[in-house]
């Protein structure tokens, strides 16, 4: 079960920001940002990772509808055939439940997620690494700072 292991790292201003806060103070809207952060990972992985069209049909002999085609697999990134890794994304584990959440744990619980996300060498059969959510993460990564630093000036009615 693949997932991408969302742990927030801030700047040592809001770090201590933080730290000098209740934790009862953050919890809301520190939830708040990791389901936010988990949501852009996933919309991500969905949208800009996973590539669209890997089936096709060919035009039939009459012009009707001929046959469903694979497309050839990308040999880096992941190709979608039918949809369903795409629309099996979500949060897959929960929420760090301790007293000030530091974690979110996104992605798929379907089998070939993972041989997907890690690649897998059985016997003679090789399948490649075709991450999905690594790059997600590492593309959306630079938007959590200042995700977080929204939901608290939201939530604690701070100035700019």
């Amino acid at each position: 079960m693949p997932a991408a292991h969302i742990v927030w790292r801030v700047s040592p201003e809001l770090r201590a920001f933080l730290l000098a806060s209740r934790p009862e103070q953050v919890r809301q809207p520190v939830q708040r940002f990791l389901v936010a952060a988990g949501l852009r990972v996933l919309r991500n992985a969905a949208e800009q990772q996973i590539i669209r069209g890997g089936r096709f049909r060919s035009p039939g002999p009459r012009g009707g509808r001929g046959k469903l085609h694979d497309a050839p697999p990308h040999p880096t990134r992941l190709t979608s055939r039918s949809g369903e890794l795409r629309r099996s994304l979500g949060q897959t584990r929960g929420m760090d439940k301790t007293r000030f959440p530091r974690a979110i744990m996104v992605g798929s619980d379907l089998v070939y997620s993972a041989v997907h996300e890690y690649g897998l060498n059985v016997g003679r059969r090789r399948y490649p690494r075709r991450a999905f959510l690594a790059p997600a993460l590492e593309a959306e990564s630079p938007t959590f700072e200042p995700l977080l630093i929204d939901e608290l000036r939201r939530h604690l009615k701070l100035g700019s």
